[in-house]
């Protein structure tokens, strides 16, 4: 279930909280690297499956849940490494928007720029 706070057990702290947040139902991991000026052009994804993009280096997230489409543009002079994560359970823009912006991340919808 997204975002089911859990606490870690005191037995393995040696002070305060931990508290662990998760994805469940996560298919795929992906390291993508895309060339500059390369496009991936939009496309959306079978039934029952998301992907989202994350683009660490500049803290920025593109969610594509099911039923919607996406595209990436690369309109940098340099290769770009993205993570891609696609799963199967079944969550919502906001659930998915709310569990990156926990990390810090801004969330895009449908089309995601990288630029210099």
């Amino acid at each position: 279930m997204l975002l089911k706070g859990e606490k870690l057990p005191n037995n393995r702290l040696n002070d305060g909280m931990i508290r662990k947040f998760m994805l469940e139902g996560i298919d795929e991991i992906s390291i993508v690297k895309v060339d500059p000026y390369t496009m991936i052009k939009e496309h959306g994804h079978e039934e029952g499956v998301w992907e989202v993009w994350v683009f660490p280096e500049k803290r920025q997230v593109c969610i594509c849940t099911e039923g919607n489409t996406h595209q990436l543009e690369n309109d940098s002079f340099d290769v770009v490494t993205i993570l891609a994560i696609k799963g199967s359970e079944h969550y919502t823009y906001t659930e998915l928007n709310n569990f990156f912006s926990l990390l810090g991340y801004r969330v895009f919808k449908g089309l995601m720029t990288i630029t210099d």
